[in-house]
């Protein structure tokens, strides 16, 4: 892990970690809320920030551990393959949870939630590609 990742993965950090405040923790909080089931979240108090730290890391580091592999090193395919990436995850645990628990009321959440995760990957992921390509500029020539 060089210098170069390690910026990636903090400044995907915060644009993560900000990502999902804004869109879950204030903009959607009622709407999720209502279409999940009753008790299901905890109140602000309870919450533990500890565990989306860690969520969030986790997520930033596959992303730029994943980029480094797909030789990504642009704003552009960082966020088309983490929209994708998103998407599918999203998908896929949704899906679970529909099938195998009562946590959704309704098919709608569902989608919102795999939009609202899909499209936050998707800028978490080209800040991530953006970043990852600032330790690969050419020299300049005179």
């Amino acid at each position: 892990m060089n210098k170069t990742n390690l910026l990636a993965i903090l400044v995907g950090f915060v644009v993560s970690f900000f990502l999902g405040w804004l869109l879950y923790a204030m903009l959607l909080m009622d709407y999720m809320t209502a279409g999940t089931m009753a008790g299901i979240n905890k109140s602000e108090e309870e919450m533990n920030f500890l565990g989306i730290i860690i969520g969030t890391l986790s997520w930033v580091v596959l992303l730029t551990l994943l980029f480094g592999k797909m030789g990504i090193k642009d704003f552009m395919k960082g966020a088309v393959a983490a929209l994708w990436i998103g998407f599918l995850v999203a998908l896929c645990y949704d899906s679970y949870f529909w099938a195998a628990t009562n946590l959704y009321n309704s098919i709608e959440v569902i989608c919102v939630d795999v939009i609202v995760m899909s499209v936050s990957s998707a800028i978490t992921g080209g800040v991530i590609g953006w970043m990852l390509g600032m330790g690969n500029k050419p020299a300049a020539t005179a």
